[in-house]
């Protein structure tokens, strides 16, 4: 067309006088222009359907983002239909812009940029809603790390496509702005070339100079249009886009400071050029023909965050993270293109190496040392133990794995103990705990068990003050654990001993207490009434007190009989047990202030019972009848005797004013009570408090 209009313009004042040759140019030029204008139209509405799709394509990417963490937080399966409905839709848009490429209508980089960034996102969101079949789940920080990784590439692409659709409603305008300057002048060429053929050299000239007037403004639109390529310049990744041969078009600003080559340098070059200088992770040279870009060329499938390293011009090693990913057409499905994106992890790199190195010389330090030692790294859940552990467990260094060092700690810990890790752990998860001591029993493989002195301490926290990374020592403690336990029985027979000759001197000492006033005491009073009844009395009032002294006499000799009975108790061995507590009942109770209940019809009275319990169960029950006589105010008492094959079973319960139970276990007769309870095995629980009364059970072996 411009050709055309340059041989016009050049022929128009040669061949001005030609009226008809005239009036065949502006015809032809009227044609032209409404084509033209045809064209503007079609272009403006396919420029907003491009404008709709963009959008659309945001809100899609927007939606399933939302449907995504509904789905994560909820597990509905709504959220989760709807997070596929709109991921197909999100897709769908992307690829009806990837179309408008093809078509040469956007440009490729611009389009594959954004779908670069949708499918990271799409990415994003399919991990989140992945999680959700996780039956342990990552820790929150992980799922904040994908989270914040979502939003960002969200933000990323909503800039993007503001900028994009920006662009192109600009262009829109500007073009309906010329397509209406455009209708005038086809109005006025029409009403012109009826009007007069006298007029049709002005017409035409005018025509042209309308014309090239649009032209030049049309240039313009597309100057400023092909400008919006930039936007990859403000890119911090790294972007190269190579055609189907594997040359490389297009590269931004990110990608020149990265790789050290200017745009200029690297168009037109291939990765079979010499230019390039690759490793891998290991060191060794990396094929051409398994680099990312490449790979994408020889498959048609993306690669994504591949790990390569690449020298400078300046010798300098640059370490890139890299995606690369494939460009279809639209209309065959062959590849057309291949873009590529990638990060520089240099810094990172080289600080995780020097980490790992100082890892290593550690951990080879503590083998050196023969220590117990072991460290857990939060970030990574994996525990390390040195060598000198595998004594507890009873494996080899080749029987074990760093991966199976912990589950086999876990799983051969005595399972009464493993509360007391878990609980550590939750403590130190809350950061409430900086460092711990522990012990707890473990199972060697041929099944004996070994005590273990458990100690730890943080060495590193994040910024946040989560711990990172815990160091400690396990220490053999059995033989120790052994000593205590001898130590402790030892010290238990002790007491026993100890309380058995307590109980055997208090009953030899209440025996010959009883006997000396029983035989002695109550002989010299016995005789002493007998020998005031031999008294002559001289008159009546000496008779009145010899008559009290007597009856005081009488008193004192019943008193010292009862006393004895209950400081050696016979009836124990005439009228068995229950018949003995109903007799020292109705001696502590003659002057009837208490209202007593004695139940002994579960005790079966012709059995014979050990001799040392049925004594304990006399004494318990003496010594609580006496503390209730002084203490309880109490007004109704109810006791219950009962035995079976095995023991004998006491109960007392009082109506009386209670006490705090921490002052009577402070109390003698209550250790007493205790004490003659447990040296034959039995057992005693008292329940009072004030107010509430008291009750007192006891269990003991028959």
């Amino acid at each position: 067309m411009s050709t055309l209009v340059k041989f016009l313009s050049k022929r128009l004042f040669i061949y001005m006088l030609f009226i008809l040759m005239g009036l065949c140019t502006i015809s032809v030029l009227l044609y032209k222009m409404n084509e033209v204008g045809r064209e503007t139209l079609n272009s403006i509405q396919r420029e907003r359907t491009i404008i709709n799709n963009a959008t659309n394509l945001l809100s899609a990417a927007d939606e399933m983002a939302m449907a995504g963490r509904g789905y994560y937080i909820t597990g509905e399966q709504d959220f989760f239909e709807i997070y596929q409905r709109t991921q197909a839709a999100l897709i769908a848009e992307t690829d009806q812009l990837t179309r408008y490429t093809t078509q040469a209508i956007i440009s490729t980089a611009v389009i594959n940029h954004i779908s670069i960034l949708v499918h990271k996102r799409i990415a994003i969101s399919d991990s989140v809603v992945a999680l959700t079949a996780i039956k342990s789940r990552p820790s929150p920080e992980k799922i904040k790390q994908f989270i914040k990784e979502g939003t960002a590439f969200s933000n990323q692409l909503r800039r993007n496509i503001q900028k994009f659709t920006d662009e192109r409603l600009q262009l829109v305008k500007t073009m309906e702005e010329e397509n209406r300057s455009t209708a005038g002048k086809l109005q006025l060429l029409f009403a012109a070339n009826i009007i007069s053929l006298i007029l049709v050299v002005v017409i035409g000239y005018n025509f042209l100079y309308k014309s090239f007037r649009a032209r030049a403004k049309a240039e313009k639109i597309i100057q400023s249009y092909r400008q919006s390529n930039h936007f990859l310049n403000s890119l911090a990744e790294g972007v190269v886009v190579q055609n189907k041969k594997g040359y490389i078009l297009e590269a931004n600003t990110a990608a020149e400071q990265i790789l050290g080559f200017t745009a200029g340098q690297m168009q037109g070059k291939s990765s079979f050029d010499q230019l390039w200088r690759t490793i891998k992770e290991d060191g060794t040279d990396f094929p051409v023909e398994q680099r990312p870009s490449m790979q994408v060329l020889t498959t048609g499938k993306p690669q994504e965050n591949i790990i390569m390293g690449v020298y400078k011009p300046s010798g300098e090693l640059k370490w890139i993270k890299i995606n690369s990913h494939p460009v279809f057409s639209e209309s065959d499905g062959t590849l057309t293109s291949v873009v590529t994106s990638f990060t520089d992890i240099t810094e990172s790199r080289t600080a995780n190496e020097k980490l790992k190195q100082n890892e290593t010389r550690m951990r080879l330090a503590l083998d050196k040392t023969g220590d117990n030692a072991w460290e857990h790294n939060y970030e990574t859940g994996v525990t390390w133990f040195s060598a000198a552990n595998n004594h507890f467990l009873g494996y080899t260094a080749e029987e074990l794995n760093e991966t199976e060092n912990e589950d086999k700690w876990w799983n051969n810990t005595h399972r009464d103990d493993k509360h007391l890790l878990i609980k550590n752990d939750e403590e130190y998860r809350q950061g409430i705990r900086d460092s711990h001591s522990i012990e707890y029993r473990i199972y060697h493989k041929d099944g004996s068990m070994k005590w273990v002195l458990d100690r730890g301490i943080v060495i590193e926290r994040s910024a946040e003050g989560r711990p990172l990374l815990i160091v400690g020592t396990h220490t053999d403690i059995s033989k120790e654990k052994l000593l205590q336990q001898k130590l402790v029985l030892q010290e238990q027979q002790k007491k026993t001993e100890i309380i058995e000759a307590v109980i055997q001197a208090q009953e030899r000492e209440r025996s010959e207490i009883a006997y000396e006033l029983h035989e002695n005491i109550n002989q010299v009073l016995s005789s002493g009434k007998m020998m005031l009844d031999f008294v002559a009395t001289a008159d009546e009032s000496t008779n009145n007190y010899i008559t009290q002294i007597k009856k005081n006499i009488g008193e004192a000799v019943n008193e010292i009989r009862r006393i004895s009975q209950s400081i050696n108790p016979k009836s124990l061995e005439l009228v068995g047990l229950s018949g003995a507590i109903d007799d020292l009942l109705g001696r502590i109770n003659s002057d009837q202030k208490l209202s007593i209940s004695y139940y002994t019809e579960a005790f079966d009275e012709t059995k014979k019972y050990n001799a040392d319990a049925e004594l304990t169960v006399f004494r318990i029950v003496q010594e609580q009848m006496i503390n209730i006589i002084r203490h309880s105010n109490a007004t109704d008492v109810t006791i219950d005797l009962s035995s079976d094959d095995h023991e004998l079973s006491l109960s007392i319960i009082d109506n009386g004013i209670g006490t705090d139970l921490s002052s009577i276990q402070k109390g003698l007769g209550f250790r007493n009570i205790v004490n003659r309870a447990e040296h034959y095995n039995g057992h005693v629980t008292i329940d009072s408090a004030p107010g509430k009364g008291c009750r007192l059970e006891l269990h003991i072996p028959a």
